[in-house]
């Protein structure tokens, strides 16, 4: 995962990474954002699929544009995890820590 990392305007996502569990919750802490609205998804797809098309989103989190800790829960986790960041605009910045998420 992500941790304390320059997310610019466009898309960008973290490697993949195996579940932990079945359930989780995920939280992401911003502390910069400088305009435009930043949105985070969590997606997970099935080690077996390849393709980035596989991916699926598991859970996302409110529109964020503002700095604080946002949280998202989530169950019936396939294989493998990964985030994707989505900040709008054109020459926005966001800073982002992204925790390990606490897998039940």
């Amino acid at each position: 995962m992500i941790l304390g990392e320059l997310i610019y305007s466009g898309i960008a996502y973290t490697g993949a990474s195996p579940r932990g569990g079945t359930k989780a919750i995920f939280s992401v802490d911003t502390s910069q954002i400088t305009g435009g609205t930043l949105v985070v998804t969590v997606q997970h797809r099935n080690a077996s699929q390849n393709a980035d098309a596989d991916w699926a989103t598991l859970v996302a989190f409110g529109n964020i544009t503002a700095t604080g800790l946002s949280t998202a829960t989530a169950s019936e986790i396939k294989e493998q995890v990964r985030i994707k960041y989505d900040l709008s605009g054109s020459t926005n910045v966001a800073r982002v820590f992204t925790f390990e998420p606490v897998w039940e």
